[in-house]
């Protein structure tokens, strides 16, 4: 019965020397039991996901734009080409963003800008869209990318005798005022009527290559530019001063002479008399005048002869 005792001690005593042993080789005091291991200290998890422990592991969350079972993969949003008419795609976390063709716009390049739209062709110009530009169709008298140079259409020089071309839109006008000739591009001689070589309202008629100018009376010479002198040889007499008919000046503002001139009626003179004369042609001395002048020199006759009479007494 002993040795069946010290026996059942001695393996009793023998169980607990080897797990001591465990503890104290696992790290483990023997007065401590082992904690549970939290498997998200440290996180496994990349890319700024989120760790969960779930039964006897653990799962990863991860944030938009990364996959896979520690969110390791960086999702590559351009691989379904989101990105249209020839855009580039550029791939970011969890999204992306389309470098655009020129002339086209929007989140994926879907839209066409419409170049036409700021009305860019000058002088008139039809404009025509297309993608990354536009041309434009000119009208005539119109060049350039934009229709913004106007053709010089006197550059070949088409006016004649050296005339002043002046351009237009798709034409252009000779200036012949300045030249003796006349016509589109100047060309035709003018008649010597034209220029208007006579003087004083007379007039003028052409004659083979020449002219001639028909005077009105109280002018001469060949270009009728001579007014008559019709006061040269004094005929207003007893101090009347001379008015010429011809004197347009004096028109409208000398009595004797009506509100306006008439070239057709411009020869001849008329006579401004004095007190005492009358008669718009020599200012005769009025009848009453003239007996009061002849009784003055009957008086002073009679003077004369008395006094002579005395004398010889």
């Amino acid at each position: 019965m002993d040795s069946i005792c010290y026996y059942h001690h001695f393996d009793l005593l023998s169980s607990t020397l080897f797990i001591s042993s465990l503890l104290v080789l696992g790290g483990a005091s023997p007065d401590k039991l082992p904690q549970s291991v939290d498997p998200c200290s440290p996180s496994p998890c990349q890319n700024r996901a989120i760790c969960r422990s779930h039964k006897d592991g653990y799962l990863c969350y991860c944030v938009p734009g990364f996959q896979g079972s520690h969110c390791q993969i960086d999702v590559n949003e351009c691989a379904s080409q989101p990105c249209r008419n020839g855009g580039t795609c550029v791939d970011r976390v969890g999204m992306f963003s389309c470098l655009c063709s020129p002339g086209f716009t929007g989140a994926t390049c879907e839209v066409q800008i419409d170049e036409c739209q700021s009305e860019p062709c000058l002088g008139d110009g039809s404009c025509h869209d297309y993608p990354g530009g536009f041309t434009c169709t000119c009208v005539p008298g119109f060049q350039g990318h934009r229709c913004e140079i106007d053709t010089d259409d006197c550059q070949a020089l088409p006016c004649q005798n050296e005339a002043l071309c002046i351009d237009g839109v798709n034409e252009y006008h000779c200036d012949c005022s300045h030249t003796a000739f006349t016509g589109t591009h100047c060309e035709t001689p003018r008649p010597p009527c034209h220029s208007e070589p006579c003087f004083n309202s007379a007039i003028c008629k052409d004659n083979q290559g020449n002219y001639t100018c028909e005077c009105w009376p109280g002018f001469e010479g060949r270009q009728c530019e001579i007014d008559t002198d019709e006061c040269s040889s004094g005929p207003c007499m007893h101090g009347g001063r001379c008015i010429e008919r011809s004197w347009q000046a004096l028109y409208g503002s000398e009595p004797l002479l009506p509100e306006h001139y008439d070239h057709q009626h411009a020869a001849g003179y008329i006579c401004s008399c004095p007190p005492g004369t009358a008669g718009n042609i020599f200012c005769n001395i009025t009848s009453v005048n003239l007996l009061y002048t002849k009784s003055r020199m009957m008086n002073l006759q009679q003077v004369v002869s008395r006094t002579y009479h005395t004398v010889y007494v």
